[in-house]
């Protein structure tokens, strides 16, 4: 997709990025919270400030203006504290392909970039990230800003190691595949935490998501001989 976590150039500097002290901080935390719940199940364009600040339980009403700004900084935001995050298993990720010789291979590349999205889930069971991911791809006035990152670390690195490695494609062939592609994962992890919701039965994650590498690194490989 288009680098789907991925924070606009703006300025001035959005209001997240000014410093504040810890109460304001976790202010901060349980509003993204907040959002990023609501939005996952109620598309971001579904859901009004006002209803992020009662489901936050923020008493003031320009809490989301003084913290974030707009809503799209606010969907920012939440995006770049999951890079934050998810980074960390990244490191973990990259390391462990280093040490048994796939880092350059496809399948370990996308791991790197899905595993940990496809590892947070709530109390629940619910992969309320991937879902509020989802939703964001398809929000219009979003994804016309979506390109650039301000925590780049693991997350672009991969995405760069699989431009590579996709160097038959043009840019557009490219975008269109990861878009493909990111949208496989996604809707899978989502349907997933679905069935768990609804107490149906699912298969473990250990044989789910490797299932899904599968599907996604095959569907990778087969557009590159296309182009070739």
């Amino acid at each position: 997709m288009p680098d789907s976590e991925a924070i606009a150039r703006t300025s001035p500097q959005p209001a997240a990025a000014v410093k504040h002290g810890r109460r304001a901080e976790k202010a901060m935390n349980t509003i993204m919270d907040a959002a990023e719940r609501l939005f996952a199940f109620y598309g971001i364009e579904g859901v009004s400030l006002r209803q992020i600040l009662i489901e936050a339980k923020q008493r003031n009403k320009y809490a989301i203006s003084l913290y974030f700004g707009t809503k799209d900084d606010l969907v920012f935001a939440i995006i770049s504290r999951r890079i934050a995050e998810m980074n960390v298993r990244r490191r973990v990720l990259i390391a462990a392909a280093r040490a048994n010789g796939t880092a350059e291979t496809p399948r370990a590349v996308l791991e790197i970039i899905f595993r940990p999205l496809a590892e947070v889930s709530d109390s629940t069971g619910q992969y309320t990230y991937a879902r509020f991911l989802h939703q964001a791809m398809l929000y219009h006035t979003f994804s016309a800003r979506w390109p650039l990152v301000r925590y780049e670390g693991e997350h672009s690195d991969a995405n760069r190691d699989l431009r590579r490695l996709a160097d038959g494609l043009s840019e557009d062939l490219f975008d269109s595949l990861l878009a493909i592609i990111a949208g496989i994962f996604l809707s899978s992890i989502t349907a997933r935490g679905l069935r768990v919701m609804e107490k149906q039965p699912v298969v473990p994650f250990d044989e789910f998501f490797p299932m899904l590498l599968d599907i996604g690194t095959a569907a990778f490989e087969a557009a590159i001989r296309s182009a070739r």
